[in-house]
């Protein structure tokens, strides 16, 4: 059986889908293909009658001792499978927090070289804030709705995802992080510097892992503990124009 490989690197991480049959590329994870690799997790994808998957969602997922993963996939209700599906279909927030990287609910804009994070629930205005970064200040949409956050030696720095929620941005560029920005709505601007133990459930809520998954649990208290030492986070009320740019500007 001829086995062909797509590899992918989100963040510090190169998954490598090992698959019998042709995958079809999404455009959406084109930017984050790289050239085939022994990659740092391999997707080892099978295809069996949906008797044999036992599950139906049409697939099931087992992370294997050697750090792989197995992938079935029911023949039957997955006749062609995309690279996008088999990513939807993978733990994938778990496997990142394997590199000790965070899928953190927020939008990502580049400014002068730096990583400005803005996060919160949705509907709060992150990307509202990141579209009006991007037409007063210049600044460049990375992403409208996620962010990688990962550690490097010289400190925290943020990537792009390649999901988006409504905004459709998703771009794969990296950037130190200049600061991480915890967005609430007001009727006046202020930015405040939260207290550590606010910021640290501000920010878990906002992480995707398993809460019932122990170990996973661990690594992103882990990661936050150190992101909150190594990196600017502040709390913004704000208005939804162009005056809370000024204001954070300002600031920072």
């Amino acid at each position: 059986m001829i086995i062909r490989s797509n590899c992918y690197q989100l963040a510090l991480t190169v998954f490598r889908l090992e698959c019998p049959m042709p995958l079809k590329e999404s455009e959406r994870l084109q930017p984050f293909r790289v050239p085939d690799c022994a990659g740092d997790i391999p997707v080892k994808i099978r295809f069996a009658p949906a008797a044999e998957i036992g599950a139906p969602i049409g697939y099931t997922c087992m992370e294997n001792q050697d750090g792989s993963v197995a992938l079935w996939v029911d023949a039957g209700k997955y006749p062609a499978l995309s690279d996008w599906q088999v990513f939807t279909m993978l733990p994938l927030a778990g496997l990142l927090l394997r590199n000790h990287t965070l899928a953190l609910h927020a939008s990502m804009i580049l400014f002068q070289g730096k990583a400005i994070l803005f996060s919160g629930p949705s509907r709060i205005g992150k990307s509202t804030q990141a579209a009006l970064w991007e037409s007063c200040r210049g600044a460049e949409i990375i992403n409208g709705d996620r962010a990688l956050v990962y550690f490097r030696e010289d400190g925290a720095w943020a990537g792009g995802y390649y999901k988006s929620g409504t905004s459709g941005i998703c771009k794969n560029k990296t950037a130190p992080i200049g600061a991480i920005v915890l967005l609430d709505q007001g009727l006046e601007n202020m930015v405040t510097i939260p207290r550590r133990l606010h910021a640290f459930h501000r920010l878990l809520s906002q992480c995707a892992y398993d809460p019932e998954n122990r170990r996973e649990l661990e690594l992103v208290t882990q990661s936050l503990a150190r992101l909150l030492t190594d990196t600017k986070v502040l709390h913004l009320t704000c208005r939804k124009d162009q005056s809370a740019v000024t204001e954070l500007e300002n600031y920072l």
